[in-house]
């Protein structure tokens, strides 16, 4: 009877439902969403009170796709009991789940055989489950990438215009989300290019460039009447693809880094350090979002086959070479690259990974045990955390809640305290890395009675923070710990 109900079930839709529930497990051990859900939730609430003008004037660069994933959060809080805070999470859920669905129908459209060991790697590798407790744009950005390569390898299988502009609307759609995603139209582009050669390919190529196509035309119809503005409010996107303007700030940097950091006899070298050195950072973040995936991922080259199995990875083969472009682009002119960055490249690589895990479940049949109960630890792992909770932020906030206090004059360090307190997220950031930068400026602010509060993080078990206080004339006047080695400090000035 079991093995009757495992065969009727589908791999897709288990890896629907089976992430909703991990993603239910991971909020409820979450004591409030990540700083980029606070404030997506903040500016819903700006929306819902003062409209878009209110909404877009929060941010300088991205504003669209900030706002837009704040507009859905407003609107999904309109249902009967539903607060915005819980929008947001119903939103990731949905998205993140809908995404380890689309790559497990993607993978079984491709290597059906490797359907079911997508649908585990989906669940367990970090590049999916990592964030199952934030509300970020990525989510909603994913969701709809898969959607769009799912849709066009059904199109593939039986061309016709309606899928196809439906799936380039799918990747335009992600753009709203995060911009970047345009890029993926060229992959698509690419992925057909290859196959000039091949009757109808000439066709078909037409079909898949068409809506790149037009909204190039449309860009370069709205730049020439003047409609873009390239030195105002069209500047932020067209400098994303400025590559003489990207080489020139490389250069700046590697100058600067050659001055001020490198010996005498290393400067010469400075370009080679500073751009091999970058490019590492690249692999690096994406053999951390594979985690013990990477294992099979490697796997799967060593098989017979590899050509024709780079060729069934299409499109995403072409997505993966496009969007690591993207990101060594990225990393030379930021100089700097975070693992969430990465994580989509992971996510294209499941099914070559799916691949390699099949492959060894099948050649190592005694160990089959030993490895299901490791994808379970370790799917378990993501959702579970070990780690104290985090309740000397909310010892702070409640204590912070009930203070009869100007909040213009006290000062949040660790701005999620101002969330729980109902207090501005927002503005408690913006003042923390832009106009009191450094607790000298804090101490500052105290003495000279700019502010009349701050609360300060540091460690539950020295005295750093104390110390500090009693060198600029102030005083620890309330601690907070989560019984550890965490605490939030309220500094005010001596009387």
């Amino acid at each position: 009877m079991f093995q009757n109900f495992i065969k009727r079930l589908d791999p897709a839709w288990t890896a629907f439902v089976c992430g909703i529930l991990l993603s239910l497990v991971a909020i409820a051990g979450s004591i409030a969403p990540n700083g980029d859900g606070m404030l997506y939730i903040e500016t819903a609430r700006i929306y819902l009170e003062g409209g878009v003008d209110a909404a877009l004037a929060l941010y300088n660069w991205n504003a669209i796709s900030r706002v837009f994933i704040s507009i859905l959060i407003a609107h999904v809080s309109a249902l009967p009991g539903v607060s915005l805070e819980a929008a947001g999470y119903l939103l990731s859920v949905l998205f993140l789940a809908g995404t380890c669905a689309l790559v497990v129908l993607v993978t079984r459209d491709r290597f059906p055989e490797a359907a079911w060991a997508a649908c585990a790697v989906a669940l367990a590798i970090p590049a999916l489950n990592s964030y199952r407790d934030y509300i970020i744009r990525e989510f909603g950005a994913w969701f709809l990438l898969f959607l769009g390569f799912w849709l066009a390898l059904k199109w593939a299988r039986r061309p016709g215009w309606g899928i196809a502009l439906a799936a380039q609307l799918s990747i335009c759609a992600a753009a709203l989300f995060r911009p970047e995603s345009l890029v993926f139209l060229l992959a698509l582009i690419l992925w057909q290019l290859v196959q000039v050669t091949q009757p109808g390919a000439w066709k078909r190529l037409f079909m898949v460039s068409s809506v790149a196509c037009g909204g190039g035309i449309l860009v370069g119809a709205a730049l020439l009447s003047g409609a873009i503005d390239l030195a105002g409010t069209g500047a932020s996107p067209l400098t994303r693809i400025d590559l003489l303007g990207k080489m020139h700030t490389f250069n700046e940097t590697a100058d600067r880094m050659g001055r001020e950091i490198l010996a005498t006899w290393s400067r010469d070298e400075a370009r080679s350090i500073l751009f091999f050195g970058l490019l590492s950072v690249i692999p690096m973040k994406f053999a951390a979002n594979l985690g013990v995936f990477a294992i099979p991922g490697v796997f799967a080259f060593t098989r017979p086959g590899v050509r024709a199995m780079l060729g069934r990875w299409a499109p995403l083969s072409w997505a993966f070479l496009v969007y690591f472009i993207v990101l060594v682009l990225f990393v030379l002119e930021r100089t700097y690259l975070t693992t969430r960055y990465v994580a989509l490249l992971g996510m294209l690589a499941i099914p070559l990974v799916a691949v390699g895990s099949y492959a060894l479940y099948a050649r190592f049949p005694r160990w089959r045990g030993a490895m299901l109960l490791g994808v379970l630890v370790l799917t378990l792992a993501n959702v579970i955390s070990t780690s104290p909770k985090k309740t000397h932020l909310t010892q702070a906030a409640a204590w912070l809640h009930e203070q009869p206090v100007d909040r213009a004059r006290v000062f949040v360090e660790e701005a999620e305290i101002a969330y729980l307190a109902g207090w501005s997220y927002h503005q408690a950031r913006h003042r923390e890395r832009q106009e009191l930068v450094g607790r000298d400026a804090v101490a500052a602010a105290l003495v000279q009675g700019h502010i009349d509060m701050a609360l300060l993080a540091g460690s539950a078990r020295n005295e750093d923070v104390s110390t500090w206080a009693a060198q600029h004339g102030l005083r620890v006047e309330k601690t907070f710990d989560d019984g550890h080695k965490r605490a939030i400090f309220v500094i005010t000035p001596s009387r």
